[in-house]
């Protein structure tokens, strides 16, 4: 079992990050990013905004509780991967507009997968309104594709929940032309776009393996050296399993699944 370094009780101003813990888990295809959201149902509601549509699979974790998932597929036009966008922007308005004016329930955790499917989707749409669908990406395409996504990242963790946000993106491995070795990346968004959306998270992970006795262990990498930051600003150690609890454990305090 990785060795966990969390705080004992809740963790005090000023070392204590301003905004509850909005969390970007990015890794490989298979590397339990979405499987984990399923244990926060025992906590709270979950909303899974399930962009990629196959997200299915958090509801046959054995600790699941079903009645606590809401999971919302979003969908592009007639079976396109375009509109997924126009249709995301609308249900985050409502959801947010519910919570606040106490229509529904307080979620404990919104989560949105991936931020991958949707970087591609909203490409779709800005190609389509300059009947370009068929002509690769220009340079200023990629500035609104961007500016589309630092508002969704923006929308996402303004929701109120209980204890937090997450956006998933999946992995990507590049061979960087200077240098000849492979980049870790993030598919589907442009490599001008992270430092700025990343600047939104107060915790950035990376969905890992590790190989032990007992076999293959899924983890967080909480302080991995890449060109994406992966950081924690909570005290955790390097690394820890792939459980939510642990973060808003450590922000929280002690009954933080009361609250």
């Amino acid at each position: 079992m990785a060795k966990v370094a969390i705080s004992t009780g809740k963790m005090s101003s000023p070392d204590k990050p301003k905004v509850p813990p909005f969390i970007f888990l990015m890794g490989d295809t298979g590397s339990g990013k979405t499987f984990s959201l399923g244990q926060m149902s025992n906590y709270g509601e979950v909303i899974l905004l399930d962009i990629d549509q196959n997200a299915g699979g958090i509801t046959t974790r054995k600790d699941v509780n079903l009645d606590n998932i809401e999971h919302v597929t979003i969908g592009g036009r007639a079976g396109t991967e375009q509109g997924v966008g126009e249709a995301l922007d609308a249900y985050l308005i409502a959801l947010t507009k519910d919570i606040k004016s106490g229509d529904r329930p307080t979620p404990g955790l919104v989560a949105l997968d991936s931020i991958t499917t949707l970087a591609v989707s909203i490409m779709h749409d800005v190609l389509a309104k300059g009947n370009r669908t068929n002509t690769p990406a220009q340079l200023q395409d990629y500035g609104i594709q961007q500016q589309h996504l630092l508002r969704f990242a923006l929308m996402i963790g303004s929701i109120p929940v209980r204890f937090g946000s997450v956006i998933i993106g999946h992995t990507l491995y590049e061979k960087d032309e200077a240098s000849g070795r492979m980049i870790q990346s993030i598919a589907g968004l442009g490599q001008a776009l992270p430092p700025k959306l990343l600047r939104f998270f107060s915790e950035i992970y990376f969905a890992d393996t590790e190989v032990n006795k007992a076999g293959n262990t899924f983890i967080w990498r909480t302080q991995r050296t890449t060109r994406y930051n992966v950081r924690t600003q909570l005290g955790l150690a390097d690394p820890i399993p792939q459980d939510f609890t642990i973060p808003f454990a450590a922000y929280y305090g002690d009954g933080w699944e009361k609250r």
